[in-house]
């Protein structure tokens, strides 16, 4: 799902954890060695999206954040903040060593990396580590 995550809507936010968890306790991330991706630059994207980031003349940055039962990718356009929230269920994960395409059952991304950066492997691993874990 694709949500406007600029202000702290309470009907958003309770939307959000349903999905994908609420984020994990500050201990649990340095244990995990965080939860946070580097930056990445958006390439490509399902119609919907492309149409919010085509509006911003600027290059388009994306992150990813791991939560306990999905991850959520931000982004920004404008003035506004946006996550693609994607449940492990419906997680589809295929990594290249400079970028990364992300597809859900509406949506896909490709992400790559900042002036032909590897990508965080360890990063990765902990993604598909957790869903992995949820398919359990």
């Amino acid at each position: 799902m694709l949500k406007n995550l600029t202000h702290n809507n309470p009907v958003i936010r309770r939307e959000v954890e349903k999905a994908v968890g609420k984020e994990h306790p500050f201990f649990q991330r340095l244990k995990m060695g965080g939860t946070g991706s580097q930056k990445f630059v958006i390439t490509e994207a399902s119609e919907a999206i492309m149409q919010l980031v085509e509006k911003d003349n600027s290059i388009n940055y994306a992150h990813i954040e791991i939560r306990p039962l999905g991850i959520i990718i931000r982004f920004k356009s404008y003035q506004e903040t946006y996550g693609l929230v994607v449940p492990f269920a419906q997680l589809k994960l295929n990594r290249e060593p400079t970028f990364v395409e992300i597809a859900s059952t509406d949506f896909f991304m490709k992400l790559e990396t900042l002036r032909d950066e590897q990508i965080d492997s360890n990063f990765l691993n902990r993604i598909l580590q957790k869903k992995g874990a949820n398919e359990k």
